[in-house]
């Protein structure tokens, strides 16, 4: 079973779920057509199965393994046990971020000014290309600083192998706090993402009947996430899907100010969901767009699906703007390494597909990166040669003036 539940108890779950669906029905038939909520019974296939899938995760909230203990965000690392001189550090990943709709990368409708702010005092890599065009693949190159090949993290099935050495092992080993924020389940405990962390949290969305991170790993979780987007058609939460780029930079803020006090070097690693599907409209109003209910929009809809994309990144702008804002108030930002990228882009028909994960075209894997270094060292320099992911965390390691880089 997929997440260690045996499989005699799997199949006990499923003939419950059926037993249940299936009273649903016939009482429903019976106790709800002469009531106001007979509404509940159009379709009565959906009720009938939402109910027991429902009832099926409840039980399998207590699935075993896989869950994401958080460990402690201000371990006992004294500042003197990181190198002499070496910043803080903070990596932003900005799940599905094309380049090309932030300013220092060409965009003309103004969605991105705090990230055109932070590339004038930053270096501004024109030509990176991630290794991979989904989430997991991509994240393991960027923390190992190896191909999809080497670090074999490259199938839905496959998590991040403990041989491979990861940036915040090393950074970790070095004396650094280190502070991981995942936001999409592809990069979690439960794919063995946590290596090298002492503070590592999934910002977690809403499950459905109390799921857990390694339930909601089932496939019976996905058909109830299906279900309960239908049902909940043209009004969707954004935490039913992920946190929000307010709530993920707050805790961030907590991160950053409590290891300050703690006077410890420290490493953090931020991870923003906006602008990956579901798009939601700004502000929000319940309507979104995402590819679980619609795979393959209509050609005629991409300017539409664009126009919700960009909104969603100028709400990410604006909240990264605020939290880099905060950071100067604080104190903390001449010295810190600050770098933004993304994993991956996403695709609007420019190659007559949709979302990401399928090719290698430019749309899904030139993402931005900006690198503001300590001090006002290389403002506003501007790389136009290519680089790659894999690049990315030896550089962090070096300004870290950590001896033992990643592969």
């Amino acid at each position: 079973a997929e997440a260690g539940i045996p499989g005699p108890v799997m199949l006990g779950i499923l003939g419950g779920f059926a037993a249940f669906a299936v009273l649903v029905l016939w009482l429903g038939g019976i106790l709800l057509s002469r009531t106001p909520l007979r509404a509940l019974l159009k379709p009565k296939g959906h009720f009938a199965a939402y109910g027991g899938l429902v009832a099926l995760s409840a039980i399998y909230s207590f699935a075993p393994g896989g869950e994401d203990p958080a460990g402690t965000m201000v371990p006992q690392k004294a500042a003197q046990d990181a190198p002499g001189g070496a910043p803080d550090v903070v990596l932003v990943v900005v799940d599905t971020m094309r380049a090309d709709y932030l300013g220092p990368y060409g965009d003309t409708n103004g969605l991105s000014p705090n990230i055109d702010k932070l590339a004038e005092e930053s270096v501004v890599f024109e030509q990176y290309v991630t290794q991979a065009s989904w989430t997991r693949a991509s994240f393991a190159s960027l923390y190992t600083s190896a191909a999809p090949s080497s670090h074999k993290s490259k199938l839905k099935a496959q998590p991040l192998l403990d041989e491979n050495e990861t940036l915040a092992e090393v950074m970790s080993a070095a004396g650094y706090a280190t502070g991981g924020m995942p936001n999409n389940i592809n990069v979690t405990r439960s794919f063995n993402f946590q290596q090298g962390f002492d503070w590592f949290e999934y910002q977690a969305p809403s499950y459905i009947a109390g799921a857990t991170e390694s339930s909601a790993q089932l496939s019976m979780y996905n058909v109830l996430r299906k279900l309960r987007d239908k049902l909940t058609s043209g009004k969707y939460t954004v935490t039913d899907y992920y946190q929000p780029a307010e709530v993920s930079l707050k805790r961030a803020r907590e991160f950053v100010k409590k290891n300050k006090d703690a006077d410890n070097r420290w490493f953090l690693i931020i991870h923003l969901m906006e602008p990956h599907d579901p798009y939601f409209a700004h502000p929000y109003d319940g309507s979104a767009v995402g590819r679980a209910w619609r795979p393959n929009p209509d050609p005629s809809e991409a300017d539409a699906l664009k126009a919700l994309y960009r909104g969603e990144v100028k709400h990410m702008d604006t909240q990264l703007g605020e939290f880099m804002d905060w950071m100067k108030a604080e104190g903390v930002w001449d010295d810190t390494l600050f770098v933004v990228t993304a994993d991956h882009g996403e695709e609007f028909q420019e190659h007559g597909g949709w979302w990401h994960g399928i090719t290698l075209y430019d749309e899904q894997i030139h993402v931005p990166l900006i690198v503001k270094t300590p001090g006002d060292n290389h403002k506003g320099w501007r790389v136009p040669w290519q680089v790659r992911e894999i690049d990315v965390a030896p550089t962090i390691a070096s300004f870290a003036k950590v001896e033992n880089l990643p592969a």
